[in-house]
């Protein structure tokens, strides 16, 4: 069996997420010159007041691609579920669409640090990069076992007293029974497409770091993996010891 092992990669084409990133931007700019008592106004019940309609349209990312989809995503604020739900009655429950505008809290402040939360767990190093420079978002740390290059001054984990670094696998599987030939091919080929010159370029440009492992190395590191966090979490007591 093979496995591709890309550490904080995301299964998304660049040109999405910048599209994506464009996009917010642009509807800030356009909120921005609003007052956060003018982006709270409801003019009729059918319409969403600014500051709603800033943390509606980054929850329903956060609710159906991040929680979904992102291994280890913590929400910003569990309160939002319902809070910024509007239509989506089979999500579960939500605030009366006719007084969103009643909503004082949580002001605009914290709702464009909602924004910026999601923003960067939907993108890449790279793709966040313009936000940190832009000082719309500061990197406190960093999950990989070395200081990343794009935020240098960001410390590790591990230098902060939090462990080892973190990073995300995606991993290439076969049913059981796959005949031998059949799985070496696979290998093979994960394999010569993960060290292409022009693949890997294109990883470092995102800020990615590549790190391939065979099944059998996989395996034992997921093991160890395990063991780790099942101790810490008996320790927060969230499992029984």
């Amino acid at each position: 069996m093979s496995n591709l092992v890309t550490p904080s990669v995301q299964p998304h084409d660049a040109r999405h997420v910048d599209r994506f990133l464009s996009v917010r931007a642009h509807t800030e700019h356009l909120a921005a010159p609003l007052s956060a008592e003018d982006q709270t106004v409801q003019s009729m019940p059918d319409a969403s007041p600014t500051k709603w309609h800033l943390a509606h349209t980054t929850w329903f990312f956060e609710t159906f691609l991040l929680r979904a989809q992102a291994s280890g995503y913590r929400a910003f604020d569990p309160a939002y579920e319902y809070l910024f739900n509007s239509y989506y009655e089979a999500v579960g429950p939500r605030h009366p669409r006719p007084q969103r505008g009643m909503l004082t809290r949580p002001g605009l402040a914290e709702v464009l640090a909602y924004r910026r939360h999601v923003d960067a767990a939907m993108a890449q190093p790279g793709e966040v990069k313009p936000l940190v420079d832009a000082k719309k978002l500061r990197v406190l740390a960093v999950a990989s076992p070395q200081r990343h290059p794009f935020f240098p001054e960001a410390p590790t984990g591990k230098e902060m007293g939090l462990g080892d670094g973190i990073g995300t696998w995606f991993v290439l599987t076969a049913p059981k029974g796959t005949p031998a030939p059949a799985l070496k091919m696979l290998h093979d080929s994960a394999k010569a497409a993960m060290e292409e010159p022009s693949f890997v370029a294109l990883m470092k440009s995102r800020g990615v770091d590549i790190d391939y492992k065979s099944g059998d190395k996989l395996r034992q590191e997921l093991v160890r993996e395990q063991k780790e966090w099942n101790e810490v979490l008996k320790r927060l007591g969230m499992i029984k010891k």
